[in-house]
């Protein structure tokens, strides 16, 4: 990997925040406005978050076949296009196209990175970075009244556009070759590891639905989102040269602490999101692992479908009970204790593989 590999990395992360800042600037806004009731609403945020995260795992075991991540992830961008450059789609519809477009935007660009990585975290920690802040300055857009006039409509449809053809074009010398052959399969470890580890996956994604600190409005809000994306970068790096079970342990444990005061002292929440969001770039690295790269897309798409099953509390409207600082430090410590034998079970069988 030389240095047009790294660039082409770093546009994938830059792309991963303004696909996810495309996509829910369009459902806050236009979406938005075209819909009557709470129920409808929520309906469609129902539909985006399927669309965009359960949609995955099918895409990514398709693009494990393909194996061409600049047309995956151009494809999406081209859909997320659409969504935006033709208006005359009803709002569900258009909010389909653009959760369609995300999943498959994510499929390319996350493939990219786990094979840059080849089973390191750093590659994947900076490429899922992103997309958090993307999310905050969307809607945060959306409640600004950015939305209503038609040149941000041509600005966001024409930037995809344009980007969904220059990533497909100016890919093929950037392109990572991954040669892995396959492991035969232990079932019962690889079965119980994976499980651990998508169980770890589906608890943080509720845990951070419970994140709602009183104080987190304004310059705060926005704090809190460049942590998660700070914890993920970070969360790589440390994993890649500390290790990843000491490293996880050694979050984990702080972050449940640090929730225990989090909803009265703004500091310590910070600090608590931070640590707690290391873990997902290796959680997401052990999987890739665990499956072999040649499957990086199944990785992928089973991780961010336990994503979508950890939001369904929160879309439901039925995690607001569990939001208190015990649940979180609580739910910190037990997705490590799941987390720890996930990493052991799926690392062991790596080195049994390859002695």
């Amino acid at each position: 990997m030389g240095k047009t590999a790294e660039r082409r990395l770093g546009a994938y992360a830059l792309l991963h925040f303004f696909v996810d800042f495309a996509c829910i600037l369009l459902l806050c806004g236009p979406v938005r406005q075209e819909l009557q009731t709470h129920a409808e609403w929520a309906l469609c945020m129902l539909l985006y978050n399927g669309c965009a995260f359960a949609l995955q795992m099918p895409f990514g075991v398709l693009a494990d076949h393909v194996r061409n991540d600049r047309l995956t992830a151009a494809l999406g961008m081209l859909l997320v296009a659409i969504a935006w450059l033709m208006p005359v789609i009803p709002g569900v519809e258009r909010c389909a196209i653009a959760g369609i477009g995300n999943a498959l935007f994510h499929v390319g660009g996350g493939r990219y990175a786990l094979a840059y990585g080849s089973g390191r975290a750093a590659a994947p920690g900076i490429f899922v970075s992103t997309g958090a802040v993307g999310v905050w300055l969307g809607v945060w857009a959306a409640r600004g009244g950015l939305w209503p006039y038609d040149w941000t409509r041509l600005a966001v449809g024409l930037t995809m556009l344009g980007a969904a053809f220059l990533v497909y074009w100016k890919a093929d010398a950037a392109e990572p070759s991954v040669a892995v052959p396959s492991a035969p399969a232990r079932w019962p470890r690889t079965g119980a590891a994976g499980l651990c580890l998508l169980l770890t996956v589906l608890l943080r994604s509720f845990l951070g639905g419970l994140t709602a600190f009183p104080w987190k409005t304004g310059a705060l809000s926005f704090a809190c989102v460049l942590c998660v994306a700070a914890g993920k970068a970070a969360g790589g790096l440390l994993g890649d040269r500390c290790g990843f079970a000491r490293t996880s342990a050694l979050a984990l444990c702080a972050a449940a602490a640090l929730f225990l005061p989090a909803f009265s002292v703004p500091a310590a929440g910070l600090f608590a999101v931070l640590l707690f969001q290391t873990s997902m770039p290796l959680t997401l690295s052990a999987l890739t692992r665990l499956v072999g790269l040649q499957n990086r897309g199944f990785a992928f798409g089973m991780a961010t479908f336990a994503i979508f099953l950890g939001t369904l509390p929160d879309l439901l409207g039925v995690a607001d009970a569990f939001c208190t600082p015990a649940a979180l430090a609580a739910g910190t410590l037990l997705s490590l204790a799941l987390l720890l034998p996930g990493l052991g079970l799926g690392f062991a069988r790596r080195r049994e593989e390859t002695a």
